[in-house]
């Protein structure tokens, strides 16, 4: 939510920026990913604004209206990949393991009640299990295209960035992040 609308909207550093969570069926912890894609001169810029937003997150609390349009960006992210065999299987992955109760669809019918019944507490919940930490966040940044290599000339004098190679394309940066 938050990361769409400050690193995209309002400081206009990313074409996109998304976030996955990735948990383990029967391991306590798992891997999130933030992964933002941009110009390769304000690829970096948009990692650090990431970094910035997901860390800030006590002090620059969620919104309910927020959360309201994030529900709805869900739902309707699934109403149009519903029609996709590929998203259905994803969505029945692990319907055969012993620990789902039932093994029939209202699992998934459930889903649009589970993004409607979704609270803000919910969300720092789960947030407070994250860990957000320098020693925790890796960042992997791939910088492609014609002018790559002049574009990073100039950001390679911030602090701690260390030498890129150019590739051809836009900037991509995959932030992957333990969660225990």
């Amino acid at each position: 939510m938050q990361l769409f609308t400050t690193v995209r909207d309002s400081l206009g550093l990313t074409y996109d920026v998304s976030f996955e969570l990735n948990l383990f069926d029967w391991l306590k912890l798992g891997w999130y990913v933030i992964s933002v894609t941009s110009t390769p001169g304000k690829v970096y810029k948009a990692v650090d604004a990431c970094k910035n937003v997901l860390r800030g997150l006590h002090s620059n609390k969620i919104d309910p209206t927020e959360l309201d349009r994030a529900k709805r960006t869900l739902l309707m992210r699934h109403e149009a990949e519903s029609k996709s065999n590929a998203y259905w299987l994803g969505l029945l992955a692990h319907l055969q393991a012993a620990s789902v109760p039932r093994k029939d669809i209202t699992c998934i019918k459930d889903l649009n009640s589970l993004y409607e019944a979704a609270t803000v507490k919910d969300l720092y919940l789960a947030y407070d299990q994250l860990k957000i930490d320098e020693s925790s966040l890796y960042s992997c940044i791939g910088v492609a295209g014609a002018q790559a290599g002049e574009e990073i000339a100039e950001e390679e004098s911030i602090e701690g960035l260390h030498s890129v190679l150019p590739l051809g394309g836009r900037g991509l940066s995959t932030m992957t992040r333990p969660t225990t």
